[in-house]
């Protein structure tokens, strides 16, 4: 799936928004990434620090998806805040959670990993990384700013954890504490410079998920 660049806005009026409104997806972005520049200064969109979040429309094609834009919502008389949680509803029960140790064996034996989500158990003391994303594999970053998917990822793994930028399809959520913040950081640049298209970087930061202020920072 591709992203047009943010040069107009969606050709969607007020009256049509109640229709395509369940369309609607997040998107997680960093700042000087190579997504945020093709997204353009006309993009609607909330910052949080070094990160970006927006809402997508894909249309029933599925190919082609496009940023909602500031002119859409002056058009729709709504505030990004309204647009970008009617985005997170329409994720709400999309969200897999996997130990990263079995999706590599599931992987390579062409199976499926359980999604810890489905079962609800509390993690076995020996995993110590897991990989968040949604079911459709596209944007599931995103998922770190749902505050009801992060509260099942509290009760599934605690609250003290790392979470890496994979990439803006997904994020790594490390509770091993025998690493630094710089270690991690110098895992994020690796594999970012190694292993992933420019337009699928999400950050080269490390970050925790704050439960009681119900935020991610950035460490």
């Amino acid at each position: 799936m591709s992203i047009l660049k943010c040069q107009q806005k969606l050709n969607i009026s007020k009256d049509e928004y109640s229709n395509i409104k369940k369309q609607l997806v997040p998107i997680l972005y960093g700042t000087s990434t190579k997504i945020e520049s093709g997204a353009g200064a006309g993009t609607a969109r909330i910052h949080m620090g070094d990160l970006i979040l927006s809402s997508i429309f894909i249309p029933t094609n599925g190919k082609i998806a496009q940023f909602v834009t500031k002119d859409n919502l002056l058009e729709w008389n709504i505030s990004i805040n309204e647009v970008v949680n009617q985005a997170m509803v329409n994720i709400q029960g999309t969200e897999i959670l996997h130990d990263l140790e079995s999706l590599v064996k599931q992987i390579s034996s062409d199976g499926e990993a359980p999604n810890l989500f489905e079962t609800m158990n509390i993690r076995n003391k020996t995993s110590k990384m897991y990989v968040l994303s949604n079911k459709s594999r596209f944007y599931g970053a995103a998922m770190i700013m749902n505050s009801k998917v992060m509260e099942k990822v509290r009760h599934i793994i605690g609250e003290s954890f790392y979470i890496l930028p994979s990439s803006i399809h997904e994020t790594i959520l490390v509770v091993d504490d025998s690493n630094s913040v710089d270690d991690l950081k110098e895992i994020v640049k690796a594999v970012n410079l190694s292993e992933l298209k420019d337009e699928d970087i999400l950050s080269y930061g490390v970050y925790q998920y704050n439960y009681e202020k119900d935020q991610v920072e950035l460490l």
